[in-house]
């Protein structure tokens, strides 16, 4: 049977509703045709209740997506027009591809990391069992920032690093302390994703982040330089930075250890989280980030 596109992409968007709001439980609020590149947002919920957490998502229906394939996936091609946008949104943006055929949905984050580039067009590839359903629940709300609840104080939470080796507290107890900054965070680390990217960029809107990391991570986080109260440096692919990995909170604290600023790191138990608010510790990291960011080249 032939559908026209317009029917074809409606039937995407309630399939794609449909799986939100039956499987996941979650929100879906449909967005005016007019709204460029986004479909849709999702709105993440913990038992029925809605968080605050949204996704927007891009939904492409049809089997013509689904006709370029390698033994990795699908592969998607699209303008940089769109892309540019998309990286530059101020929510995680997912894409979602449906086709109407045989009813399959698969999706990918639209990252950086995961895009490949020319002057003219990208593309990307989706796993062909990266299925858009219930299983890809927990990644999906990886993506976003929790609402975190204010129960413990700077101190207790700074306490946790030390105390647990777990890879999930540590993940947690790291976002935590991030909503108990007040003033200030200076990190230097060489590798950072588009997740704490963004994390970064938010928390920069409340209080004063400095950045330092290397040229190749600079490269694809240019996007942050609009935000208010942010300040982003790097160095040298082989510059002796690349080997520090440490945070200072609010001049009074220090986080150290081998993770990189990564969702994967941060979720590895192979990495080592450890936090310190003594003087003579918390003052020589202080004095090696100010002397990094002297030699250090803004972006």
């Amino acid at each position: 049977m032939n559908y026209n596109k317009a029917y074809i992409a409606r039937l995407g968007v309630s399939a794609v509703s449909s799986i939100v709001q039956e499987e996941l439980k979650w929100i879906f609020r449909e967005q005016p045709k007019d709204d460029f590149g986004i479909d849709a947002y999702i709105e993440i919920c913990d038992n029925g209740m809605p968080t605050g957490r949204l996704i927007a998502v891009q939904i492409k229906s049809g089997n013509s997506y689904f006709a370029r394939k390698t033994t990795e996936g699908y592969i998607f091609k699209g303008n940089n027009r769109h892309l540019d946008y998309w990286l530059s949104y101020s929510l995680p943006v997912i894409l979602v591809l449906y086709n109407h055929m045989d009813k399959k949905a698969i999706w990918t984050p639209i990252t950086q990391e995961l895009v490949k580039q020319n002057d003219k067009s990208w593309n990307i590839t989706i796993p062909e069992e990266s299925y858009f359903n219930l299983s890809s629940m927990d990644r999906i709300k990886n993506m976003v920032t929790p609402i975190i609840s204010k129960t413990l104080s700077k101190d207790e939470l700074l306490c946790q690093f030390d105390n647990n080796n777990s890879s999930e507290l540590k993940m947690e107890g790291f976002l935590d302390t991030l909503n108990e900054i007040e003033k200030c965070v200076d990190i230097i680390n060489p590798i950072i994703d588009s997740t704490f990217a963004r994390l970064l960029k938010t928390l920069s809107y409340r209080i004063k982040v400095r950045l330092l990391t290397n040229t190749k991570y600079c490269e694809k986080i240019l996007w942050m330089r609009n935000a208010p109260g942010i300040e982003v440096h790097c160095m040298p692919q082989n510059h002796s930075m690349l080997h520090s990995k440490f945070m200072i909170i609010d001049g009074e604290a220090v986080l150290y250890g081998s993770a990189n600023l990564s969702e994967h790191s941060w979720n590895s138990s192979y990495e080592v989280v450890l936090a310190s608010k003594e003087t003579n510790i918390v003052d020589s990291y202080r004095s090696e980030f100010c002397q990094l960011w002297k030699e250090s080249i803004p972006v």
